[in-house]
């Protein structure tokens, strides 16, 4: 990646459209994975995001020693905690 791509996307993100609608709209289990030490979009904001989700359907999962990088931070604790809600969610339909 240049310079150039790490300015689009963080452009894209500064300026992506309010989720909100999108959100409370939801009629999904959902999963919100997040570090612990992620600045950029930390688990108070994911709480909130889940708050915006329909009563009983976010699951909000916090990994410790792991920032906005998580799943190249973390791969391994990600794969497992993604496999184990899918399965549970998958054994539930």
């Amino acid at each position: 990646h240049t310079p150039r791509t790490f300015e689009n996307h963080v452009q894209a993100l500064l300026n992506r459209p309010d989720a909100t609608a999108t959100l409370s709209g939801l009629s999904v289990p959902v999963l919100l994975l997040c570090g612990a030490h992620d600045s950029w979009s930390p688990p108070a904001r994911h709480a909130a995001m889940g708050q915006l989700v329909p009563p009983g359907l976010a699951q909000l999962q916090i990994i410790e020693d792991a920032g906005h990088m998580l799943p190249m931070e973390q791969p391994l604790l990600v794969a497992h905690t993604i496999r184990a809600w899918m399965q549970r969610h998958t054994a539930t339909r």
